[in-house]
């Protein structure tokens, strides 16, 4: 009898520690799923985000320098078509905020994830914006300055004034292409 027990007992072992095994080996897949889990939803969000911030600028320089109406012949108008332009600004200066808010909160996800190369893409993303920006309010002031000053009064004037200050399209195209550098390291990084 003390056989079947010793045999017993042995079986008993070796299922325990088969037990154990499988239970190591599941905990350590289920850890392996999460983590892959968290980094696909750092990723997607990161991509959207980029992309809504990258829309969120490209529309912002999209009427960068006409200021509704085009038309101003007296100073009056041209005091309402600003102060129109200051509306459509602010309202594209919060979508650009927003979009921002929501690519740095996981930009500092993304670093325990994969380090800090996706935080240095997102500043030379940001840097590239800043530029545009600058630029259009510049060129902003410089066509309601000449618009002032030389007391253009036809709709003919302005146009030729606003034609020769086209902004530059070398600007967007930089900012276009870190948006894709960023695009390019998290595409990979959306796969399950």
């Amino acid at each position: 009898m003390s056989v079947i027990v010793d045999i017993a007992i042995i079986l008993s072992s070796i299922a325990t520690m088969t037990i154990a095994v499988c239970a190591v080996m599941g905990l350590s897949a289920w850890k392996k799923q999460h983590s892959g889990k968290t980094k696909y939803d750092v990723a997607t969000r990161l991509l959207a985000s980029i992309r809504k911030y990258r829309d969120a600028v490209n529309h912002y320089t999209m009427d960068p320098l006409l200021v509704p109406p085009v038309f101003a012949p007296n100073l009056g108008e041209l005091s309402i078509s600003l102060q129109a332009r200051a509306i459509l600004d602010k309202e594209d200066n919060d979508r650009m905020e927003s979009a921002y808010q929501e690519i740095y909160d996981d930009i500092l996800k993304s670093e325990d994830l994969w380090g800090d190369e996706m935080r240095i893409i997102f500043l030379d993303i940001t840097l590239e914006a800043r530029q545009i920006k600058t630029k259009i309010t510049i060129q902003r002031c410089e066509v309601a300055k000449k618009i002032v000053d030389e007391k253009l009064t036809t709709k003919q004037e302005v146009e030729q004034v606003l034609e020769k200050m086209k902004l530059d399209e070398a600007v967007t195209e930089k900012f276009n292409a870190k948006v894709k550098e960023a695009e390019d390291y998290l595409k990979p990084k959306t796969r399950l």
